[in-house]
């Protein structure tokens, strides 16, 4: 997306097509043009925003824009600011998503208020500017007296062609306490990595969240690990408090980021007398689907009624898989060799054998970046550690361990 502001100091000529041209800072004589339709009328100002779908055959590097109405390239547009170089990047593997205008919410009675337990919808709209491929979007709520309270609402999952601009919505309750927070959003691609939109303009908009009208509990404290393996027991408490008497039903799930899948940590109906709290111990085999989770909180499917002191029992917790070390593949002469070279994790392989899958797992044994059918994946999002890669070809499975 090009903003721009042009001037037509003309007194007899309007503006009917212009060229964006890219011109190459290493070489001038080499230079890619999009032609725009537009209607500037002489001696009037307009306020333009381009989208300009890059050459493929355009490689990258340092461009400088140069604008000129088609037909006079001999005549560039002057420019009031100087143009910065304009960096053109590698194409990408995966879609690259950002927000083309506000965040936009409401309540779901379509009032534009939002309090503690209402349940609300936000709409967003994000256009895809790398490759076709899934995003899953990402909506947070951070405190804007406390940006290291970082919520989550929920995650929009879609499947994005080159280019394409995707609405996405999210509807939940309102967990958050009442305050203002920051509208954050964020980008999950296959490889595994989690991109913040902050250089949209559209980034850090703002919502003020009320007092709920129907509290019930009050959120104490949460006992529980930040992870557990999968098929093992996940123990700990969580308590509330009861601002009045309680008598009903409370769900504790653990859900995906999409508020799907996962299951009921623990359900059952409670009697608080009004003041006191309530301590629930959680004990449960994980047998859900490797990944990060959040625990969320409600008084049954249709309930209306919300839980206040969210911050002390906000938790996200990931399922991970117990590693098992080194495994050959038909022998050591056909055992892949795995290294690291320019932000990118390689696998080197003898013979006429293909990759079929890449997998990195960090120390915790989560995933952190997937790829299929290739010999290479990107692994510049990722801290520097110690990490295991697995890679399974036709003939089986080979884990190794790497530093970055």
């Amino acid at each position: 997306m090009l903003p721009l502001v042009l001037q037509n100091n003309s007194k007899h000529l309007n503006l009917k097509n212009i060229v964006v041209r890219f011109q190459s800072v290493e070489n001038a004589d080499t230079y890619y043009d999009h032609e725009n339709d537009v209607n500037i009328y002489d001696e009037s100002t307009e306020s333009l925003r381009f989208l300009i779908n890059l050459n493929d055959e355009m490689p990258a590097g340092d461009y400088r824009i140069v604008l000129f109405e088609k037909g006079f390239p001999e005549y560039p547009f002057t420019e009031a600011i100087p143009s910065d170089i304009i960096t053109v990047l590698p194409e990408a593997e995966y879609p690259v998503m950002h927000l083309t205008q506000n965040v936009l919410w409401q309540r779901s009675d379509a009032e534009i208020i939002a309090n503690q337990g209402d349940k609300v919808y936000f709409a967003l709209n994000s256009r895809n500017y790398g490759a076709e491929g899934q995003v899953g979007v990402i909506l947070y709520l951070v405190d804007v007296n406390d940006p290291s309270k970082r919520y989550l609402y929920q995650q929009a999952d879609a499947t994005v062609g080159k280019g394409e601009s995707k609405t996405l919505t999210f509807f939940r309750q309102m967990p958050v306490d009442p305050g203002e927070y920051l509208i954050q959003v964020s980008y999950l691609t296959a490889d595994g990595s989690i991109v913040d939109d902050s250089r949209s303009t559209y980034y850090d908009d703002r919502i003020t969240v009320g007092t709920g009208t129907n509290i019930l509990l009050n959120g104490v404290s949460v006992n529980l690990p930040d992870e557990v393996v999968k098929g093992t027991k996940l123990t700990g408490t969580v308590t509330f408090e009861a601002p009045a008497a309680f008598n009903n039903s409370l769900y504790v799930r653990m859900r995906q980021y999409t508020l799907t899948n996962g299951g009921i940590l623990n359900m059952g109906r409670l009697n608080i007398a009004a003041g006191a709290q309530h301590t629930i111990n959680i004990s449960s085999t994980i047998s859900y689907e490797l990944g990060r989770y959040v625990l969320v909180y409600d008084f049954g499917a249709t309930a209306t009624a919300g839980i206040g002191n969210y911050k002390n029992i906000y938790k996200v917790i990931d399922v991970v898989n117990e590693l098992t070390g080194i495994t050959s593949v038909n022998g050591d002469s056909q055992q892949p060799v795995v290294f690291a070279d320019n932000g990118r994790i390689c696998v080197a392989l003898k013979g006429d054998t293909a990759v079929k899958s890449i997998e990195v797992y960090d120390p915790s044994g989560r995933c952190v970046a997937r790829r299929s059918n290739g010999n290479d994946i990107d692994a510049a999002h990722l801290r520097s550690s110690i990490y295991v890669v697995r890679v399974t070809t036709a003939d089986g499975s080979f884990t190794q361990k790497i530093k970055l």
